[in-house]
């Protein structure tokens, strides 16, 4: 019988080692991921926005599931430390540290209820299993990670194109605004503007609720951007009509206006009847 055979499903040193470099870059990637993570924009939005809505519940989530990376983390920590130690106490393991290496390697060595009522209050009342291998704990936290990533990524691609139509229809209102205030005249302005308010609070805290299949999905701000060119254009033909009604007053106000051209080569004025 060989050796490892004598030893059953005991790990010899060469599989320990490549185990302990294994999940300690795991490890390392995680914790670099997580800071990255923090540092996304689009992660930085969410964390720092009043979220309402569809955003608000997603973040939630994910928040619980960031909270949850954090406390594996800690547990895949320490029982790596504990491994790491029990290799360093001597360059060639006796079978006993082969037996304790291969319990924290590969048994369900991570107690994750260790953390009492703080691990409870960091991931709310679902129940998690007490124990877990150091894989279960990477493969977990690699998911609950790529989730946070991924909500991130779509927040901030949605906040930006959400936020370059909001500024055409702002540009509009503006437009329109100024126009109206020249005529003295608002038509339906005052309604348009409240209502833009209101689609602007909606993109800066629930962009979510406007996002579909990785695209604009919002049919109000549609809308609103086709009233606002409207009402642009029905205040720049009242002022065009209004200025042609000022010149017709002014034209029938002037009694018979002679209008005569000069003849730069003649040296004369003749009435415009005669120029050519």
């Amino acid at each position: 019988m060989t050796e490892r055979g004598m030893r059953g499903s005991m790990m010899d040193r060469d599989e320990i080692d490549r185990a302990l470099v294994r999940f300690q870059d795991a490890e390392d990637r995680i914790r670099s991921s997580m800071r990255e993570l923090r540092e996304h924009p689009g992660y930085q939005l969410l964390d720092g926005s009043a979220l309402t809505g569809v955003t608000e519940r997603r973040w939630a989530d994910v928040t619980v599931a960031l909270a949850e990376v954090r406390v594996d983390l800690l547990a895949f920590q320490r029982v790596l430390n504990d491994a790491w130690e029990v290799r360093g106490r001597r360059p060639r393991p006796g079978r006993a540290e082969l037996a304790e290496l291969t319990r924290l390697l590969t048994g369900p060595a991570a107690e994750l209820c260790g953390e009492g009522g703080s691990r409870r209050e960091a991931t709310g009342p679902r129940r998690r299993t007490d124990h877990c291998t150091l894989e279960g704990l990477r493969a977990r936290m690699e998911t609950c990670h790529a989730r946070g990533e991924a909500l991130a990524a779509e927040a901030a691609t949605a906040w930006c194109a959400l936020s370059g139509r909001l500024v055409d229809a702002e540009e509009s209102w503006r437009a329109a605004e100024e126009i109206a205030g020249e005529l003295g005249e608002r038509g339906d302005l005052d309604r348009l503007g409240a209502e833009l308010d209101d689609v602007r609070r909606t993109v800066a805290n629930d962009p979510l609720s406007l996002w579909r299949g990785g695209r604009i999905d919002a049919p109000r701000l549609d809308r609103l951007s086709a009233s606002l060119d409207t009402a642009r254009s029905d205040l720049v033909d009242a002022t065009l009509t209004r200025v042609i009604d000022q010149l017709r007053s002014h034209a029938s106000a002037v009694p018979d206006v002679i209008v005569e051209c000069a003849d730069p080569h003649a040296g004369h004025f003749r009435k415009v009847s005669e120029c050519t």
